[in-house]
């Protein structure tokens, strides 16, 4: 526990140096802040002949010129022809600080959490992650090294301590190619490996073909296979890029959280939804909308509910 506490507080320290730092030329650079928001939606099948599908959903807000705060959510699903099978939900928030042109740090609260689809399970799998890392980037490369702790109601399960180490790499267009290579490798005290390993095509600046290899947590109740090979197409905007919005068939984001007071059952609920346009025409065009809503349950905690993606 000594060590839990440890790195909680050196992790406390760094959001305080992130979010106390002052930057120069503030109201200079406040002008030149702005808000990215990210969708993307995956569509396939695993190597089990499930389907597949993950919206994702990000935000970056520019504190100043060196700074953001970044928010992220987004659901793996996987469920056969009866509707059976797992939801992992990852809910991501933190700073990211830039030193130079190639050399950033970010710190991240990354929540975890995992549903067994269309059977009542006694117990909800929840992963939480405080990881501080940090970021090289020159050209297409961009390597990221890190570490931190997790907490979890199964962490003694993994080893005797709860230390996270994390790498990631992102090689976009190799060799020049449409081609692109993105990877995130985790190790859980230094005995569990856990990874994230994607090949993807860029047919478009909207259109992308993937295959991947994943392995979350084991949670429980365990859920196999894990890992599996997943393979489809993305749809995704071109948040960022200066021509978005020009050719971009994402045209809308949004994230509502909602908090209810005086409900008897419910604490809240969260509402997501993206904006598809495809075949844009001075006068006509084909769209499609993503909407995502989840009811918060009340729980015993006095501010955390509970929530089931099987409901």
């Amino acid at each position: 526990m000594k060590k839990l506490f440890t790195a909680l507080l050196l992790f406390l320290l760094g959001f305080l140096f992130f979010a106390l730092s002052p930057p120069a030329a503030f109201g200079d650079e406040i002008s030149k802040a702005k808000t990215n928001a990210l969708a993307e939606f995956e569509l396939g099948a695993d190597s089990w002949s499930r389907r597949y599908v993950r919206p994702h959903i990000r935000f970056e807000f520019s504190l100043d010129k060196k700074t953001s705060f970044f928010f992220s959510f987004s659901h793996y699903q996987v469920m056969n022809k009866q509707l059976s099978g797992l939801a992992d939900f990852w809910i991501r928030g933190g700073f990211l600080r830039s030193f130079s042109d190639s050399i950033s740090i970010e710190l991240s609260v990354n929540h975890m959490s995992r549903h067994i689809t269309r059977y009542e399970t006694p117990q909800i799998f929840d992963v939480n992650e405080l990881i501080a890392k940090a970021w090289y980037q020159k050209s297409n490369l961009r390597l990221g090294f890190g570490g931190g702790v997790f907490i979890s109601d199964r962490w003694e399960s993994y080893g005797k301590d709860n230390l996270l180490l994390v790498s990631n790499l992102d090689y976009s267009h190799i060799l020049g190619s449409e081609f692109s290579l993105n990877s995130e490798v985790k190790l859980v005290n230094f005995s569990l490996f856990l990874w994230e390993l994607e090949l993807r095509a860029e047919l478009s600046n909207n259109i992308d073909l993937f295959v991947k290899n994943i392995k979350h947590y084991p949670g429980y109740p365990s859920y196999e296979p894990n890992p599996s090979f997943y393979a489809g197409i993305r749809f995704k905007n071109n948040a960022g890029n200066e021509n978005a919005g020009l050719n971009d068939m994402v045209t809308k984001v949004k994230l509502k959280p909602y908090l209810y007071i005086a409900s008897e059952n419910y604490r809240g609920h969260l509402e997501q939804e993206i904006y598809f346009e495809f075949m844009r025409k001075e006068k006509s065009r084909f769209a499609l909308a993503l909407n995502l809503d989840i009811p918060v349950f009340k729980g015993e905690s006095l501010f955390l509910g509970t929530y089931r993606i099987e409901n």
